[in-house]
Order: structure tokens, then sequence, then C-alpha cells
């Protein structure tokens, strides 16, 4: 099937060429023309509308990668050591108490299990020390301001002077306590004791 392309309006010269006789001119022209544009309905005054354009695209922030972990804050070392020493002189001061008030079980529960002093055996030494301590009547007991000293994380060494009076004896000198951490308890493991003059 053949579609045949409308004729287009000759424009005035060549309406006019054909009348005038030139019909070879006007047998020669098959020309075609697009359909005109319809502008009937166009306001001439109005703008032509603005070219609708995309939005920018919101930049976005960078991601910067995640901090590393802190690790969870220990304790100063200056707290630790505080704790030592003052739990260290706590025990102490419940020794001297102890002590002078002349609570044998008390007294001996500040010292390590295997401590013997000059005994043979530990259960030798708390045998003696029982039977002083029981017999001593009335103690006097005064021990200056101990002198601290960290050995190890689990060892201390307490130095003082010490006064001690009672029925039986009398003797003033310095005495050296060294603590061990045992089982979460500061224990008297080493003791030495030196008379004045």
């Amino acid at each position: 099937m053949t579609h045949r392309r409308p004729l287009v309006r000759l424009t005035p010269i060549l309406a006019s060429l054909a009348l005038a006789g030139c019909a070879s001119v006007s047998s020669m022209l098959t020309v075609f023309d697009p359909a005109p544009e319809d502008t009937s309905n166009r306001d001439w005054n109005r703008p032509a509308p603005a070219v609708q354009r995309a939005p920018a695209p919101i930049p976005q922030p960078a991601v910067l990668p995640a901090p590393p972990a802190s690790p969870a804050p220990s304790a100063p070392r200056d707290a630790v050591a505080d704790t030592t020493e003052a739990d260290a002189l706590a025990r102490f001061a419940s020794w001297q108490a102890a002590w002078a008030a002349r609570d044998v079980d008390a007294y001996l529960a500040h010292y390590a299990p295997a401590f013997k002093g000059k005994a043979a055996t530990p259960a030798q030494w708390r045998a003696q020390r029982k039977q002083i301590i029981q017999h001593a009547g009335k103690i006097d007991l005064v021990c200056g301001t101990p002198k601290f000293e960290r050995i190890s994380a689990e060892e201390v060494r307490l130095s003082f002077e010490q006064h001690y009076r009672s029925r039986q004896r009398e003797d003033n000198g310095q005495k050296t306590l060294t603590l061990r951490r045992i089982e979460g308890r500061w224990l008297i493991a080493e003791e030495s004791f030196k008379a004045g003059k």
C-alpha cells in the first residue's frame, strides 16, 4: 500500500508563476512541507517556561573511621601503692592491739602458718608465745610510727621503735616485721628485734 504525502501549499511567488503560465515550473514543484505550527493559543507576552533542573545532590559528610576503643581505665600506681600501705598499716595496728590486750588467738592469727621464729616448728613457737602472753600479766606496749617499705607486690616491711613492759620483762628497741600477702591477707612472715642501748 502506497502512502501519499500531502501536497504543501505553494508560496505566493510560486502561485503567481503558475498563474502566469509557467506550467512547467508548477508541474516540477511537488513540494512537501510539514504542517504549520499552531500558534493560535500561544500567549506571546508570557515568558517561556523555565527549564526544570534536577536538584544538585546534597554533599554527604565524609565517613571517618571509628577511633580505636580505648582500654578500660586502670587504677593509678599511686592508688594501688596507697591501698597496699594502708592495708599493711591497718594489719600492724590490729596486731599491736591484740598483743597489748593479751588476746592470744587474735595475736597468733596475724602470723603466717609457717612462721616459727626461733623455735624448731611453727607449732612449738605458737605454744611458747601462748604461754608467755598468758603469764605476762598487764602488758604495756608502745610502738612508734612504722616506716613502710615495699619489697614486692606481695611483700612489705615495717620498721618501728617498740617499748614493751610486763611483770616478767621489759625491753626497748627496733622491731622489723615482714608482712606477706597470703590468700588475700597480710600476715607476718618474718620478725626481728634489736634491743636498744
